[in-house]
């Protein structure tokens, strides 16, 4: 009983760290991963392109 109880425990543990270490973002935007975030998604929210402006964009 007392494994059981220590395996859940730990477990939870676990899974806590891993969901705080996926939440939230760096302050104005700015990643602190070379990558873009820790799984490396290059994930940007572009919130200065709008359906008013996306006709006006150019390939970089």
């Amino acid at each position: 009983m007392k494994r059981f109880l220590l395996g859940t425990v730990g477990l939870a543990a676990l899974l806590a760290a891993a969901a705080r270490a996926q939440s939230g973002s760096a302050p104005g935007g700015e990643s602190p991963n070379h990558g873009g975030d820790g799984g490396h998604t290059r994930h940007s929210p572009l919130s200065q392109i709008t359906a008013a402006n996306v006709n006006t964009l150019d390939v970089a």
